[in-house]
């Protein structure tokens, strides 16, 4: 992958500036090598070079030549790189990550009581959530949590519970928030279109869920001020595309008592530092995702930066006494003297609703989580039905063919619309890359060629009935977004799309006015994250090449098998989910360091 313009541009300006200089010097040779290799690594969306990592020459100190070289920014005088705790940065990724941290870390400190006693705040928690029990209730002890902070980062693996937990403790903050200065504005964002769809329709599920429960007028209106829309994030801070610049920072902050944003793995390093450079000092903020889950697709691995401090669960010993006022539960297994402030704000669901956690399928994700090779082929080998393997990976194909006949002949027996919606959420193809006979333009091709041959009147090009198709780019005035899914239909006025709609019928889009978009009978595994299906086939390709192998590592796996609410198939050599699971995601960033290594 060749670096972005952005990135690239001061690294050459930088060897320029130093070739001028020292032309034909070892020194100088030393240090274009160095700038390779930082430039190699924004590439690849890390956010430092580590100079520990780079070996230089013994008689070469990294530190003297780069501060000889005048590349190096000080106060006053800013320049293209940064040097940090030895480690080197482009100045706008050392810029973005100081100043987030310093706003995570202000905002996780400070202790913000709501107006309510914490006898009436108890109450609330018992009608959303029950009553204490012997076991800690990790999605009640996570609403309380954010009751007297103004930083909650909720995460949990698919089926925990993070919509259902996170619409109730909205509930109940906004109960508290009204009682204490009126009606309450609540923003509920994503980093992408699709995900913040998706956000809108389980908030959507979650609130009709909750309706159904008789509630005190107070904590109905508190689920009455939970907004129905959710936005992207770019939306959310008014991006300007024409000058790459947002709308909303310090000098205009957002006008919300609370923001939520999910699907926060997916929120590069920048986009989080203006979201927080936005926030008000007394606004609350959600941040919620699965930490496991694949890094943004831009620099940096934020939500694995917050949730890299600790294992167990630990909170400060005034925490505890707080929260145990708002429970009624003993925290005291998790107290610590001091701990980073960050610690304080961190709740991990680990319950899974989806999955039976003696299953293969959770036994094999977590195992690829940890990196667990024997355990992981262990679970794959048990003989369970929710978790199939083939060493073939071509054999894809027939599991593909058959469900997608199935679509096929639904659709041409004239099934409404949402029962058409239900068949196209059964099942999913996921590969990792988009080129290649495995890739999604390969599968695609090779799909439709079987159906072709199975009696399915697939055209040579272009869409059909019953084809499922994903939108490529966004169009907010119809509603669709990059990464959508849904399914052509035709009928009288020509062939329309079908998408499903949060709270309301099916969206019909005209084919005609709809943006690019192409089939979809496979997806890539980065495109799928935020998505759900009944039935999930993963591909792993071999012979990648070297750029293809950084690929296969154990979030791409976790993130492709979890999409699954029943059953996984798993086409792979041996070689490729080993390299899987030996693999772990890195991206080199200073975030973690600055976070948790922050005084109590």
């Amino acid at each position: 992958m060749a670096p972005s313009p952005e990135a690239r541009g001061p690294l050459c300006q930088a060897l320029l500036r130093w070739c001028r200089y020292a032309p034909g010097t070892e020194a100088h040779s030393a240090l274009a090598t160095l700038l390779e290799q930082l430039e190699a690594g924004v590439a690849a969306q890390h956010s430092c070079l580590p100079l520990e990592q780079v070996p230089p020459p013994a008689r070469l100190a990294w530190a003297s030549l780069l501060k000889d070289s005048g590349l190096l920014g000080t106060e006053g005088a800013p320049a293209p790189l940064v040097l940090w705790e030895n480690a080197l940065y482009l100045a706008k990724d050392a810029r973005y990550e100081a100043q987030l941290a310093e706003a995570l870390c202000a905002r996780a400190a400070e202790p913000a009581p709501l107006a309510p006693a914490p006898g009436q705040l108890r109450g609330w928690l018992e009608v959303l959530f029950g009553a204490p029990g012997e076991a800690i209730d990790w999605q009640r002890l996570g609403a309380a949590m954010l009751l007297e902070r103004r930083l909650l980062v909720l995460t949990g693996g698919p089926g925990t519970g993070k919509t259902s937990t996170v619409t109730r403790a909205l509930t109940l903050l906004a109960a508290a928030l009204q009682h204490e200065a009126g009606p309450v504005r609540i923003a509920l964002a994503a980093p992408t279109g699709k995900a913040a769809a998706r956000l809108a329709q389980a908030v959507a599920g979650a609130k009709a869920s909750l309706a159904n429960t008789p509630l005190p007028p107070a904590l109905e209106a508190g689920l009455a001020a939970i907004p129905d829309e959710a936005v992207t994030l770019h939306r959310l801070l008014g991006y300007q595309p024409y000058g790459n610049r947002f709308s909303r920072g310090v000098d205009a902050p957002l006008a919300a008592d609370v923001v939520l944003v999910d699907e926060a793995s997916m929120v590069d390093l920048r986009l989080m530092a203006q979201l927080f450079s936005a926030l008000a000092p007394e606004t609350r903020v959600i941040l919620l995702g699965d930490k496991d889950q694949l890094a943004s697709v831009e620099t940096g691995q934020v939500l694995g930066d917050l949730t890299a401090g600790v294992g167990q669960p630990t909170l400060s010993s005034a925490r505890c006494r707080a929260l145990e006022a708002l429970t009624g539960d003993d925290l005291g297994p998790y107290e610590q003297a001091t701990v980073p402030p960050l610690a304080d704000c961190l709740c991990h669901l680990q319950r899974s609703y989806r999955f039976d956690p003696s299953g293969a399928v959770a036994r094999f994700a977590a195992a690829v989580n940890e990196g667990r090779r024997e355990d992981a082929w262990v679970a794959l080998a048990s003989g369970d039905e929710a978790l199939c393997y083939s060493e073939v990976p071509e054999a894809v194909l027939d599991e593909a063919r058959e469900a997608y006949l199935t679509l096929w002949r639904q659709e041409a027996a004239g099934v409404e619309d949402e029962a058409l919606l239900v068949q196209l959420g059964a099942f999913t193809l996921l590969t990792p890359t988009r080129q290649g006979p495995l890739g999604v333009s390969g599968l695609n091709a090779q799909v439709a060629t079987a159906l072709r041959a199975a009696g399915a009147p697939v055209p040579a090009e272009g869409p059909f009935p019953g084809m499922p198709l994903m939108v490529l780019r966004n169009d907010p005035s119809l509603g669709v977004f990059n990464g959508d899914l849904g399914i052509v239909r035709g009928g009288e006025g020509g062939l329309v799309a079908v998408f499903p709609s949060a709270g309301a019928a099916p969206k019909r889009v005209p084919l005609d006015r709809l943006p690019a978009f192409e089939p979809a009978y496979a997806c890539t595994i980065h495109k799928s994250q935020g998505s759900e299906f009944a039935e999930v086939s993963v591909v792993l390709p071999s012979g990648l090449g070297d750029a293809g192998q950084q690929l296969l590592n154990r979030a791409l796996l976790y993130t492709a098998v979890t999409r699954a609410q029943k059953r996984v198939r798993l086409f792979a050599a041996p070689a490729a989910i080993d390299r899987c699971l030996a693999q772990a995601p890195l991206r080199r960033s200073g975030l973690a360091r600055r976070l948790w290594s922050a005084a109590p």
